[in-house]
């Protein structure tokens, strides 16, 4: 196990109320039909003798937008290795080290785990875990609330769709689909492009006419725990 395999545990451990797991060198908090977020570790190193330099990155990634981002189904979504990087919503988290990264001396983990878990309660409290219920992200999306600050991602009409798709009738998902073609005729490639992946059929319901792509390779992780 690496150093900050071990601090994800730790960290892991120290957000147990949420049901929040080590995965890697990473700690997620399910949320509901697969959501997540998802807090990274991410290695920073600046060849210091027995020092191990690091970043804390934090997304949120519902299922829909991360199917939609990588063009693949609702199913093989939930199945990928967890990565901040496919976060609707993502921030940095600013250590105490110049440049904002965080440190480890040795192994001793207690020091880093002090720091970290205030400051990650205080980021998950306040923007990350408000929007992790699927319903609060509607209404966030839809107030236009949620556009203007940064480290979110996404043109608001296509999330705002992508957190109702799984439950949207067949026929009116087709309707979407003839929609969607019709801007891209004028122009709209974005809509183009989503009405393709919309007729893939990504959440199984049955009346898609394409064919999703495969996840590539080394998406899909091995240990296949179910995400909430």
């Amino acid at each position: 196990m690496t150093v900050l395999e071990a601090l994800a545990a730790r960290v892991a451990d120290g957000l147990a109320d949420l049901a929040a797991r080590p995965e890697r060198a990473a700690v997620v908090i399910p949320g509901e039909r697969g959501d997540r977020i998802v807090v990274d570790l991410r290695d920073f190193p600046l060849h210091h003798d027995d020092v191990t330099t690091f970043f804390v990155d934090v997304g949120l990634c519902p299922v829909p937008w991360v199917a939609w981002l990588h063009e693949i189904s609702f199913a093989q979504a939930r199945e990928r290795v967890p990565d901040e990087a496919d976060g609707m919503v993502r921030d940095r988290l600013t250590g105490p080290g110049m440049g904002g990264y965080w440190d480890i001396r040795g192994r001793d983990l207690g020091p880093a785990v002090r720091d970290l878990l205030p400051a990650l309660r205080i980021a998950l409290d306040g923007r990350f875990l408000p929007l992790l219920p699927r319903e609060a992200l509607r209404a966030r999306i839809r107030s236009g609330d949620l556009y203007p600050a940064a480290g979110v991602y996404g043109d608001p009409r296509v999330t705002q769709m992508l957190c109702v798709l799984e439950d949207m009738p067949d026929g009116d998902r087709a309707q979407l689909v003839e929609y969607f073609r019709r801007c891209a005729a004028v122009g709209d490639l974005d809509l183009g492009r989503l009405a393709d992946w919309l007729d893939s059929d990504p959440a199984g319901a049955g009346s898609g006419t394409g064919a999703v792509r495969p996840a590539p390779d080394g998406a899909v992780a091995a240990d296949r725990q179910e995400d909430g």
